[in-house]
């Protein structure tokens, strides 16, 4: 009796193997692994999971008397068993979180494995591995992340160097891969990137910025971050963090942004107001742009006094640009301007949406009335303020 209803209650088990494999899918493979001590019906279960999630730390126990070698052999042991006895013949998604530098030729090793099982999805996250990263020819979806910035561990910076690092170690992030969709880059480590071959690309999201200080390497960096640029040019979707245009507004080289013929949709975030002097060269260079948002991410201590209108309108604004949202809205004179330009100018917008911040220099504040008064070159414009007074909607 106490059998069958054990057995009755077992609701899971019963369940047929693609559904058990699509839940456990969900875990880190490491707890996706451990369930095949469940039962004999869960044995293999793990081997057919689309999904892979591998993170060194949470496999490996820190505390364990066994040495940073000996943690290393066996996490590159268990990546390899499961990537090399598997049933799948196909692997959806995976994702790598490594911070063990002995690891870097099996990083290698496993993206190729990787490549050969048709990969669609990979998701890598690397502290300081040595050398450079390269991933090339076939996956569909791409995110990789250099740095530290997530990590525990404290950020080794151009005046703190991690004694085993070498002063002179330069760090490159190759990425060639023609038939790449998305590519999300958060990375505060490498020096150069080349991106080859994007010819899908469809969305792009960069947030990179220097591990260097002197006045020569600023400048040459600011070459590197304009070349990513010009290597992804391509995309549809793009969206570039404060950091990066901060980088950027730091030192204005002489470098030309390139053009974007495809893009449709673009974001851009503002520290301090710094990188807001580029938006009129991407909207020059953006001649299909559509969709444009601006969120003003850091307000304090902003150094940016007013907004230099451009001599000339993009074409953009004039053929193209219907819809704006402004998040994070301080009622700024140079925020004020480049709203009222946008507004002067984009004869197709059709919804301009002005999110504001509650509070400013520590004060409420309201700039509806300011805003109101600003010139719309397109009648049919649904002008949306949403303020702490309660927000107000003005038609055309």
């Amino acid at each position: 009796m106490d059998s069958t209803c054990r057995k009755s209650r077992d609701r899971i088990s019963n369940l047929p193997d693609a559904v058990l494999c699509h839940i456990i899918s969900f875990l880190p493979t490491k707890f996706a692994v451990e369930t095949s001590v469940l039962s004999k019906r869960w044995w293999h279960l793990w081997a057919s999971i689309p999904d892979l999630d591998f993170d060194d730390e949470l496999l490996l126990d820190r505390d364990e008397p066994i040495g940073d070698s000996g943690r290393s052999i066996l996490f590159k042991n268990f990546v390899d068993t499961v990537l090399l006895h598997g049933s799948r013949s196909c692997i959806r998604k995976f994702r790598l979180k490594c911070s063990d530098h002995e690891l870097d030729s099996s990083v290698n090793s496993w993206i190729c494995t990787l490549l050969e099982r048709n990969v669609r999805e990979l998701d890598l996250y690397f502290d300081m591995i040595d050398g450079s990263a390269c991933i090339a020819e076939q996956e569909d979806e791409l995110m990789v992340e250099l740095g530290n910035e997530q990590l525990v561990a404290p950020q080794v910076g151009p005046e703190d160097e991690a004694e085993d690092e070498p002063e002179e170690q330069k760090y490159k992030l190759v990425v060639d891969a023609p038939n790449l969709e998305y590519l999300s880059i958060t990375d505060f480590v490498s020096e150069d990137y080349l991106m080859s071959n994007l010819s899908s690309l469809v969305k792009a999201y960069v947030n990179v910025g220097p591990t260097i200080r002197g006045f020569d390497d600023q400048i040459l960096y600011c070459g590197h971050i304009y070349e990513l640029l010009r290597g992804i040019s391509v995309v549809k979707h793009l969206s570039l963090c404060g950091e990066t245009l901060h980088s950027l507004s730091r030192m204005l080289c002489g470098y030309v942004l390139p053009a974007f013929p495809n893009m449709t949709r673009l974001e851009l975030e503002f520290d301090y107001g710094y990188g807001l002097e580029f938006l009129t060269e991407f909207l020059d260079m953006s001649l299909n742009l559509e969709i444009l948002i601006l969120d003003n991410a850091k307000k304090d201590e902003c150094e940016v006094d007013e907004w230099a209108s451009p001599l000339k309108v993009p074409t953009c604004l004039e053929l193209h640009l219907k819809q704006v949202e402004i998040k994070k809205f301080d009622g700024l004179d140079f925020e004020l301007g480049a709203i009222e330009f946008l507004l002067k100018n984009a004869r197709v917008l059709k919804k301009m949406s002005i999110y504001c911040r509650e509070w400013r220099d520590g004060q409420e504040f309201c700039a509806c009335e300011k805003l109101s008064g600003f010139t719309r070159a397109s009648r049919s414009c649904e002008f949306t303020v949403l303020c702490h007074c309660g927000g107000i909607c003005l038609l055309s």
